[in-house]
């Protein structure tokens, strides 16, 4: 805020400690890394800018003048500080095929690094399979290397973030990328009290009864669950009372001002920072987007978060003041919260139990992926056995806030066997480099291929490819199918029907506002086409709902429609307890147009199980085609699994039911 060009009205006084921290490239680590350095003078000019604007101002620096004087009068560029690896990747995923060599590009800057940096980064990008020297010159990108160059992440915690989604734990992996480079985090840090940031961050991970990790991993586990906590403790809340507000025919009382009132309430009764959860929200939906747009195989399939495969988890909120009653009621938005003051917190310790939200998997993943990392991004230096030098520091801190001394070789023999350096592989890497006594590498890792497997999704080139993938199995299965204006949809789904031994023939009748329904049935002798009228098979029947963006009708879906279509069928589903009904929506994505589909979705309880490419020719629409960045251009195929929230943590279900089932949106 200092050094930048705001204007805060009434600043009198400027109090400067003349320090800053700077990120840099730590070559022993090979990490970037932060530390305390002294101030250039023009940036002390620009903080002492903070004052005088509306109001006569001073300036006090904390140093002497003989010192001061001693500053540099500018900063050094930071593109000399750090390694360039993102820098180079942005080079080579160039459109222009005449700029796409950092070695070339990067020598015509103000600035330009050495180059052994611009080499090094090159060869770090090559060995990950990121992208590969070109025949005419220069680089070419791989699939890999634009799925990396586009996400909205740095580069390490993008590499992490792709490693969660080849092990399974996708929603994991994009939440621990997103913490690894946003401040705040969502738990709340006291200034100055690290015994106090310690127990909070204990309520939600108590690394203490798992096994030993780095200081770095506990706080990304901390605040991966503490962001769990938030979704399914309040959040869902907020969504459910919608939901009924809606059932009800009602506004929604939890909006506007009052939802952010009762956020604050809650996240400070929490020690959450509500800023920071909602800041991570947006820029997960942002990921999932562009992950959607490249189509990686592992979208192909997806487990749901691990938060929602915790059933017997309970937490009762308790104020610390008053006595702990037997069953507790838990946090409402509409209640009158005014008795949460800014001093009382949950009294409910510790908010989640060490297996809750399959924490020992999240965390036997992040050390699984931090290994592969060190070995993919290390170069010959990390494979070392030399002596240590004990310049500098010599005690590796633990996340308990122990200490352990380094001891170099001294406590072995020379014909024992040394184990692996265990501060090598965590995040923050070990203090020793080259010189660590211990090796670096590890026989199970080394001996496999480091490179990523990562390769785009197989286009659909047959012209079923994708559609018997719609279809019920089984007799009894029922498809409802939303939005086929012309019927094209239908009737090829008929075909497919017709064609497939275990189906029935299909009958197509409509309902209100371009509903249709595709359904098993034994007289599928003709296609109906009636007014409103109630559904001619209980919901209760149904297996599959489809949502089509009928791109052929010339209107694309809107968002309104989406949002709508997924309350409604909350609205039903709920109160009958259908989870094993799935929504499927196939949007036609050919001009990469952004629509969070998978966002209005969960706010909905449903949840991605699985999406894949649908060939849209039989509809006549253009085939699906993969440009020359790794994007994919045409249909998609989004299946949802509803996941309802537990009626342990909120009030029933039931009073969805007020609605008709046999209303129509």
């Amino acid at each position: 805020m200092a050094e930048s060009s705001v204007t805060i009205p009434g600043v009198a006084y400027v109090i400067d400690s003349c320090r800053s921290l700077q990120v840099y490239w730590n070559p022993v680590r090979r990490i970037n890394s932060v530390k305390l350095v002294w101030i250039s003078k023009s940036q002390a000019e620009q903080r002492k800018g903070r004052t005088g604007r509306t109001c006569d101002g001073q300036i006090f620096r904390l140093v002497t003048e003989p010192f001061y004087n001693t500053f540099p009068d500018h900063e050094s560029p930071a593109i000399l500080s750090l390694s360039i690896r993102e820098q180079a990747l942005m080079i080579c995923c160039a459109e222009s095929r005449a700029m796409n060599d950092p070695t070339v590009l990067l020598q015509k800057i103000l600035n330009p690094p050495e180059s052994a940096v611009i080499k090094d980064a090159l060869e770090t990008l090559v060995q990950i399979d990121a992208v590969q020297p070109a025949l005419s010159g220069g680089y070419q990108p791989s699939f890999y290397g634009y799925l990396l160059n586009s996400l909205p992440l740095s580069f390490h915690a993008s590499v992490l973030t792709l490693k969660f989604g080849e092990m399974g734990y996708l929603h994991e992996g994009i939440l621990i990328g997103i913490m690894l480079d946003i401040q705040p985090l969502p738990i709340l840090q006291p200034f100055g009290d690290q015994a106090l940031r310690k127990k909070i961050r204990d309520n939600y991970f108590d690394e203490g009864s798992s096994q030993q990790i780095g200081k770095k991993e506990a706080t990304l586990i901390g605040n991966l669950r503490a962001f769990q906590f938030w979704q399914y403790m309040f959040k869902d809340k907020f969504h459910l009372e919608y939901l009924i507000n809606i059932a009800k025919n009602e506004e929604s009382n939890a909006s506007g001002p009052l939802i952010l009132k009762n956020e604050e309430d809650w996240c400070r009764f929490h020690n959450l920072v509500p800023k920071a959860l909602n800041n991570i929200s947006e820029i997960y939906d942002d990921i999932m987007s562009t992950l959607h747009r490249f189509r990686p195989p592992f979208l192909q399939k997806i487990i749901p978060p691990k938060y929602l495969q915790t059933f017997d988890f309970h937490h009762a909120c308790r104020d610390p003041e008053l006595p702990e009653p037997e069953h507790m009621p838990s946090f409402s938005l509409e209640a009158d919260n005014s008795h949460l003051d800014s001093q009382r917190r949950c009294a409910s310790h510790p908010y989640i139990s060490a297996t809750d939200f399959g924490a020992t998997d999240i965390v036997n993943g992040l050390k699984k992926a931090i290994k592969e990392m060190k070995i993919q991004l290390a170069d010959e230096q990390v494979v070392g056995n030399a002596q240590p030098a004990f310049g500098g520091e010599k005690w590796v801190e633990y996340v308990n806030n122990t200490f352990e001394e380094y001891k170099g070789p001294f406590n072995n023999s020379a014909d024992d066997p040394k184990p692996a350096c265990k501060f090598f592989l965590t995040l923050k890497g070990c203090i020793k480099g080259s010189s660590c006594s211990f090796p670096h590498d590890c026989d199970s890792l080394i001996s496999s291929s480091v490179a990523s497997k990562i390769n785009p999704e197989e286009l659909p080139w047959r012209a079923d490819i994708g559609w018997t993938q719609l279809l019920t199995r089984g007799e009894n299965g029922h498809i409802l199918v939303v939005n086929d204006k012309n019927l094209k949809f239908s009737r090829e789904l008929r075909k497919i029907v017709a064609r497939t031994p275990y189906l029935r023939s299909a009958e197509h009748n409509a309902v209100a506002n371009n509903l249709s329904i595709v359904l098993n049935v034994p007289d599928p002798s003709h296609l109906t086409i009636g007014g409103e009228h109630e559904l001619p098979v209980p919901w209760t029947k149904l297996q599959r709902i489809i949502l089509l963006d009928d791109y052929g009708s010339g209107e694309a879906i809107s968002h309104q429609l989406l949002q709508k279509f997924f309350e409604y069928i909350a609205i039903k589903i709920l109160p009958e307890t259908l989870s094993g009904l799935q929504v499927i929506v196939i949007m036609n994505n050919t001009k990469f147009v952004k629509i969070q589909v998978e966002r209005m979705a969960r706010e909905c309880f449903f949840f991605l199980g699985e999406s894949f490419l649908l060939n849209g020719v039989p509809l006549g629409w253009f085939p699906c085609t993969r440009q020359q960045d790794g994007r994919v251009a045409g249909p998609v195929a989004y299946v949802f699994n509803m996941h309802p929230p537990s009626a342990r943590r909120f009030c029933d279900t039931g009073e969805l039911s007020a609605k008709s089932s046999a209303e129509t949106s």
